[in-house]
């Protein structure tokens, strides 16, 4: 083991394991690519950010920490955060992650006080992973799993669902209270996907409140993030409109 920064690290200074000094400061060394399962449950937190690099955050990892921040922004790298990540944290607001296959575990921010997620994509998201947070809009592009109870409790308006989407379950969203529904592929796709049909026989007015080949409308800044250069946007619009004629 080795101390850097006021963080235990293993050998190689890429899994951070604990804290030295609870009642100090931290900041993660550039190597750090693992918090290691938790890390810092329970602990109250100074301020501070995330490195470029970093890759897992594990289970447990800041369960129930006490955040004197309101926000965080996790790099490209980030790929995965596992159950009970943020589980019950308090102070934490706004989360933004960059990558844009991100898989987010059961209960990952369950019972937390957030009320912003930032996602540039998400591959996955287990159950329960935002119920009882106080978010209002998500972006889930190139979603294709969502578990059980993932957003219960959470009014959306609008609600819009990738053509990637391939799993999700009648209690995955407060379907009733929904406004607006919005699918990227048609009726015979959106029908295809695993647990839908379900879903229908529990809420059939789904159909009647989803539009069918609609896209989230994207601002420039999320553009920006995903497609590094102005050639990649331009692409984009253009393939875009392709598949919209």
């Amino acid at each position: 083991m080795r101390i850097k920064n006021n963080l235990e690290y293993d050998d190689n200074l890429e899994v951070v394991y604990s804290i030295d000094d609870c009642t100090k400061p931290f900041s993660f060394v550039e190597t750090t690519k693992v918090i290691a399962e938790s890390t810092f449950s329970s602990l109250t937190l100074e301020p501070f950010e995330i490195n470029d690099g970093l890759e897992q955050i594990l289970f447990k990892a800041f369960k129930s920490a006490k955040f004197k921040q309101n926000s965080l922004i996790f790099p490209e790298s980030t790929q995965i955060v596992e159950d009970y990540a943020f589980d019950v944290s308090r102070g934490l607001k706004s989360v933004e992650f960059k990558n844009d296959n991100l898989i987010l575990g059961v209960c990952a921010f369950y019972d937390s006080e957030l009320e912003e997620i930032k996602l540039n994509g998400v591959k996955e998201i287990g159950e329960l992973a935002f119920k009882h947070t106080n978010i209002s809009d998500i972006n889930l592009s190139d979603v294709e799993k969502i578990g059980e109870e993932a957003f219960d409790g959470i009014f959306f308006k609008k609600l819009y669902l990738p053509k990637t989407l391939k799993s999700v379950y009648f209690n995955s969203f407060d379907w009733f209270a929904i406004r607006e529904i919005h699918y990227e592929g048609d009726k015979n796709d959106f029908l295809k996907i695993d647990g839908i049909k379900t879903t229908l026989e529990k809420y059939p007015s789904i159909l009647e409140k989803t539009t069918f080949n609609s896209y989230r409308n994207v601002t420039l800044e999320e553009l920006v993030d995903k497609h590094k250069s102005f050639k990649d946007i331009n692409n984009l619009f253009l393939d875009r409109q392709r598949s919209e004629r």
